[in-house]
């Protein structure tokens, strides 16, 4: 997704709720991404990016116990 598609279709006329339906994404985070311009978006992902996440250090364990147990369905998907 990028920040012109929704402001894109922001611009077309579409309502917060049609641009989340189209994006699949919930209508508060619409309405926060059509507050920002294009360098705080661009701000905000490279932070997203950068962000450490808590379960990390789990990733290999659950993937090993995902395709251990392969009736699991999100095994999958690991």
């Amino acid at each position: 997704m990028t920040y012109y598609e929704f402001t894109g279709m922001s611009l077309e006329g579409h309502s917060v709720t049609q641009i989340s339906n189209h994006l699949v994404l919930n209508w508060r985070t619409v309405k926060k991404y059509l507050s920002m311009d294009e360098k705080e978006y661009e701000e905000f992902l490279i932070k997203s990016s950068q962000k450490k996440k808590l379960l990390s250090p789990y990733e290999d364990f659950v993937r090993s116990k995902l395709e251990f147990t392969r009736i699991t369905p999100a095994a999958a998907d690991a």
